[in-house]
């Protein structure tokens, strides 16, 4: 018998079943595994979403009037229509610049992310922390994409970022970074504001084809592992509703990396309303989910390991 757990709080929380790694494990060797990355996953260098609007909300002259000043989209929609509509995104890209760049030392989470087989990876985050990474690790070659609801066309290391491309093909050797709400340094493409979230959404709606088929099947053919999402999030609702509906289709199981709730009620609510979709609840934070995997997969590959 074990202790008793006080009313309200939270009982030791568990995470992935042995079972869930080991298929974890197996989706990655086969090529089946794609990460889907949020704020949190550059939250060691970059404000999270809150921290973020209360810096537009305090910024030179916004003097934002409403008590929601942690609403980084309410408060994107303000400074849009007080100032001009690339002026929020004018801000946003330069805090997330000047917050400079991660060590990349290896133990650094998108380090240990790019040292896996892995060929595409998506991320609804402004920054390319993910392709600096994958651009730092040997032998890889990484490709850059900006989702094409904007119609802007513009160039990224030396490459050409047509926002609308007929398809993706990325392998191992030269995998993937598909930005589904834009990029600090293309303003037009950054999902921001609620009119920018409300146009995003109408536009993938009507042109599906704005989405490349090699996306699309990720999303509703393979393992996705939700990497600094809180449910919180409009990113991850938006993202998390569709794929509820994909679901009634089979699909491979999900992963999502939440922060470990405080109320025992809140842990169970999280829990049963993410299996509803088919997704499994890793409970910690985004460098130990991926510092966790990463030491799964090289005892896997080890001489005499599961893998």
């Amino acid at each position: 018998m074990g202790d008793a757990v006080p009313a309200g709080a939270a009982p030791p929380l568990g995470t992935l079943s042995e079972g869930d790694w080991d298929g974890l494990i197996s989706r990655i060797g086969k090529g089946e595994c794609t990460p889907f990355l949020g704020s949190g996953m550059s939250a060691e260098k970059i404000p999270l979403a809150c921290a973020l609007a209360e810096q537009l909300a305090n910024y030179r002259n916004v003097n934002y009037p409403m008590e929601d000043s942690d609403n980084l989209i309410k408060v994107a929609q303000y400074i849009a229509l007080t100032f001009d509509t690339s002026r929020p995104k004018e801000i946003v890209s330069e805090i997330v610049k000047n917050a400079g760049y991660p060590d990349f030392n290896p133990d650094e989470p998108h380090m240990q992310l790019a040292a896996l087989p892995l060929p595409l990876y998506m991320t609804t985050n402004y920054d390319d922390f993910m392709y600096q990474a994958l651009a730092r690790t040997p032998k890889k070659t990484p490709q850059f994409f900006v989702n094409g609801w904007s119609d802007a066309e513009q160039t990224y290391d030396g490459q050409v970022v047509a926002t609308k491309v007929p398809d993706i093909k990325p392998t191992v050797d030269s995998p993937a970074v598909y930005h589904f709400h834009g990029h600090m340094d293309h303003l037009k493409t950054m999902v921001l504001t609620e009119d920018d979230y409300l146009d995003f959404l109408v536009r993938i709606s009507r042109d599906p084809t704005l989405i490349p088929p090699r996306i699309q099947q990720a999303i509703g053919g393979t393992c996705l592992l939700f990497i600094g999402y809180a449910l919180s999030d409009t990113n991850f609702r938006v993202i998390f509703r569709a794929l509820a509906e994909r679901h009634k289709t089979a699909r491979k199981k999900s992963i999502t990396v939440q922060l470990p709730p405080k109320n025992a009620m809140v842990v169970d609510y999280l829990t049963n309303y993410f299996r509803e979709a088919g997704i499994r609840v890793y409970w910690g934070t985004a460098r130990e989910f991926v510092t966790e995997l990463k030491k799964r997969w090289d005892e896997a590959k080890k001489p005499g390991g599961s893998g």
